[in-house]
């Protein structure tokens, strides 16, 4: 019942520092039953509230020992006055007393003292209740006890108590022998008061602090140290028998506080470590304290997925040594890492709440990844645009183990990287994008450029490797660059030679500013078009001369080279010669070629002859103008001189055109001009233009519906000549159309007066509907009847004619006012039938299958026509 009041009031009560008592133990003096009652203990109660004054009411617990069974409801202990008020800052006195109930006998027993605030305010609430206990002690042996013989025997002089730390507590224990046969003895157990101020609370304790033992018994009593400061703390114990100080043994108590110690290195080197790759090395931790510990790794946030310590936590007993994993997985390249971990110690249970720490530096460094680009970066230079150029960049696998790379590439001009999806907007692209590479082996990847766009540019070309555990992957990338730019040319001087020009006049007559323009220009979608192969490819495979003219006049820049005009000597032919120093001004190769118009057009058959339609139409003009060299190569920054030469054969003005072509680069049309002058001797020709369009004709008509029309041959010399017409040309139309007459010049030859014309007249009688094309010759000397040997010239008059059928269905087309510029006859399509109008036909076969065939080449089919009419 008391032990479980005891447990009620301590769950109830509550200690409070407010009142103090003079004595927390009180020792009655030996008193036997017929003494009557002991002397009294006075008690003082101090009230240390400044403001309050505190009510007491002691309560006795009824809890004394003695060794009778009958029962006795009289208490042995009391407290006078059993309830008081102490004023604040005062105190109050009190009186213990003591009256054993019987002879031979120990008595204890515990009283409380409860006390609140006296004025309590005018609350609901329950006030706060204090309590503070006293032990008394007392006996009955009377006087005769201090007088009995006392034999007894401690077990131990000297208690030495396990190391603990601060905040917990060890106990031990002491053996009380009494070896007299026949008298019993009572002990009290001494521990010097704590004179500090304030009072710590104390490091030694007994329990219980007095007892009785029977005579040849024992009694165990438990010692408990519980240090509160660190170090060794040492106390002199009196144990005193039946009160009787000669009786006296001393007993020494010996107790150490120790502090946690865990020895970890200060420092760990980890090897050098790639990308991808991972270190590890093992720290020794120590326990060389006395007491178990526990201890806790502590890793900053930053280098949390770099470094990774096993176990993060764990305890050691003492002594015990164990070693930790470190392992350092670095993401990114760094000379070096110092990364300072701490291991946060502590005692097992941690009573007294403190920590300790040791700080371990972690030193490391990531001086590659596991796969790297050699070098870090690629500067290309310059790379010519709208061509195929292949780089290359070597990439070196540093791990022991083969590897699988794909590779993107990332404009720095654009965050969005490009993907295989998007690779064709790309102006470069790996050739493969998966890689397996053996371990420590470095291979090349080739790179495919194919520039678009003028200009610098700059890529981030990543390599991305998985990772084995799966967490992610690991990439490396490196810098590309180049310069897209294209051939740029400048003609820096120009001379003519036997310098009978000046260089400004030379400069001014072939327009060399405008040519260095259009070399520095832009280049146009349609000459970028025109410098693809397939493109070129598509253009020539039916280009005639009359559209390849047109592209040359309005599709590139066109510049004229004016030779000038010169008189023919009758002497000897004469020439003039101009070079020109070309000057490649680009970091790259510039291959120029200088073409006319029959090396534009499609190559002759082998089955044609050599004076066909293609060679006749150029004749003059490749005879009388000459380039040399037609074809070269200038490397960055070197100069050519290229000739220009202009043969005065033939009086007349003259004119060419050429094309200036540089691969992957500028296209540009050169009008070639010059004019010989006769003297009195040389016979001059012309025609108001350059070619002679003859009105279109009506097919099948008879020769007396055929229309006479007229050609302006004009007389340019100051003396009179005689013409002739070279019937040839008209004799080889005329057998390409089944030897029907089609052309006829009904006044072949005449006298012309100088300076002025003569109208050749023409009949034009067209079979098919077609184009017929030509070049009629005209001869020419000069009327002296006493010149034996005359000189003489000659014309190429370009004669255009086109065959119609007014009674077509398709009338609209064929109307009178548009047909003059059309170009009409039978239409050849891939997918269609050869279409003969207005004829029963039948042919052979429907399909005709070329093949492949090399560009600039033709091939021949042969398809039978019957006519079933």
């Amino acid at each position: 019942f008391n032990n479980m009041r005891h447990a009620l009031f301590d769950t109830l009560f509550v200690t409070d520092s407010h009142v103090h008592c003079s004595s927390k133990i009180v020792q009655f003096e030996s008193c036997s039953l017929s003494q009557g009652i002991a002397p009294y203990h006075e008690l003082t109660l101090f009230n240390q509230s400044e403001t309050d004054a505190m009510s007491i009411q002691w309560d006795l617990l009824q809890n004394n020992n003695n060794n009778n069974n009958d029962d006795d409801n009289n208490n042995v202990f009391a407290m006078f006055p059993p309830f008081m008020d102490i004023r604040p800052s005062s105190s109050s006195a009190f009186s213990a007393a003591y009256q054993p109930s019987r002879d031979l006998c120990l008595f204890y027993d515990k009283i409380d003292c409860y006390y609140h605030q006296k004025h309590l305010p005018q609350s609901p609430k329950i006030p706060n209740i204090f309590c503070q206990s006293i032990d008394l002690f007392g006996d009955s042996f009377g006087k005769t006890a201090s007088q009995t013989l006392v034999d007894v025997k401690l077990s131990t002089q000297r208690i030495e108590f396990t190391p603990c730390s601060l905040g917990s507590c060890i106990y031990a224990t002491l053996k009380i022998r009494n070896l007299c046969p026949q008298n019993p003895v009572i002990w009290t157990l001494e521990i010097p008061e704590n004179e500090e101020d304030p009072p710590t609370p104390s490091t030694f304790a007994f329990y219980p602090m007095q007892g009785y033992i029977p005579s040849n018994a024992f009694q165990l009593i438990l010692a408990r140290f519980e240090p509160h400061a660190p170090g060794t703390s040492t106390v002199q114990t009196a144990v005193i028998f039946n009160r009787n100080r000669d009786t006296q043994q001393t007993l020494e108590l010996v107790g150490i506080a120790v502090e946690p110690k865990l020895h970890v290195a200060d420092a760990i080197h980890m090897i050098p470590t790639c990308i991808g790759m991972s270190s590890v090395e093992r720290i020794l931790l120590y326990n060389a304290s006395p007491i178990p510990i526990t201890y806790a790794w502590q890793i900053p946030a930053q280098f949390a997925d770099v470094i990774a310590i096993e176990p993060m936590c764990g305890s050691l007993e003492i002594n015990q040594k164990f070693k930790a994993t470190i392992t350092f997985s670095p993401k990114q390249i760094a000379t070096e890492f110092v990364i300072g971990c701490k291991c946060v110690y502590s005692t097992v249970n941690n009573h007294d709440g403190n920590t300790y720490s040791e700080i371990v530096t972690i030193h490391a460094c990531c001086n590659q990844s596991i796969v790297e680009f050699v070098p870090e970066m690629s500067d290309f230079g310059s790379v010519l645009i709208d061509s195929q150029t292949i780089k290359s960049v070597g990439i070196q696998n540093n791990a022991d183990c083969a590897i699988n790379c794909d590779f993107y590439i990332q404009s720095l001009s654009d965050s969005n990287s490009i993907l295989d999806s998007d690779s064709k907007h790309l102006e470069i692209v790996p050739f493969v994008r998966i890689l397996s590479i053996p371990p420590k082996t470095r291979k090349d990847l080739q790179l495919n450029i194919h520039a678009i766009v003028r200009g610098l540019h700059e890529y981030t070309l990543v390599a991305r490797v998985k990772r084995i555990d799966g967490n992610g992957c690991i990439e490396s990338s490196t810098q590309l660059k180049f310069d897209a730019i294209w051939p740029t040319l400048a003609v820096t001087d120009v001379q003519c030679e036997h310098q009978s020009s000046s260089k400004e006049h030379l400069w001014s007559m072939f327009e060399l500013n405008a040519l260095n323009e259009a070399f520095c220009s832009d280049l146009t979608p349609y000459e970028r078009q025109w410098n693809d192969i397939e493109s070129e490819k598509a253009h020539f495979q039916n280009l005639d001369q009359d559209h390849l003219s047109n592209i040359l006049q309005h599709k590139f820049s066109n510049i004229v080279f004016d030779f000038g005009a010169k008189t023919l000597k009758h002497v000897s032919a004469q020439y003039t010669q101009v070079y020109l120093r070309v000057h490649n001004t680009s970091s790259i190769v510039a291959v120029v070629r200088i073409m006319n118009l029959s090396q534009l057009l499609c190559k002759a058959e082998h089955w044609v002859e050599l004076n066909d339609y293609h060679t006749a139409l150029n004749e003059d003009s490749f005879n009388l103008f000459t380039v040399e060299p037609k074809n070269f190569e200038l490397t960055p920054n070197a100069s050519r001189d290229v000739c220009l030469t202009f043969h005065h054969k033939i009086c007349g003005a003259h004119e060419s055109t050429l094309l200036l072509s540089i691969h992957n680069g500028k296209q540009i049309t050169l009008n070639l001009r010059a004019e010989t002058l006769s003297d009195d001797y040389r016979p001059r020709l012309g025609i108001a233009g350059q070619k002679c369009d003859l009105r279109a004709q009506q097919i099948g008509l008879l020769s007396s519906q055929v229309k006479t029309q007229f050609i302006r041959l004009l007389n340019l010399c100051d003396r009179d000549v005689r013409y002739s017409v070279d019937t040839s040309c008209l004799d080889q139309v005329n057998a390409q159309n089944y030897d029907f007459t089609v052309f006829e010049v009904l006044n072949p030859i005449g006298n012309i007066t100088r300076q002025s014309s003569v109208f050749l007249r023409v009949t034009f009688q067209p079979i098919e509907v077609k184009m017929y094309a030509f070049k009629l010759r005209i001869n020419a000397e000069i009327d002296d009847e006493f010149n034996e040997t005359p000189e003489a010239t000659q014309v190429y008059i370009p004669i255009v004619a086109n065959g119609i059928d007014y009674h077509n269905e398709n009338k609209t087309e064929l109307s009178p006012t548009n047909v003059a510029s059309a170009c009409i006859g039978r239409r050849y399509a891939v997918s269609d039938r050869i279409r003969l109008p207005h004829c029963f036909v039948r042919l052979s076969t429907e399909t005709l299958v070329f093949g492949i065939i090399p560009l600039r080449h033709n091939a021949r089919k042969i398809a039978m026509i019957y006519n079933e009419h």
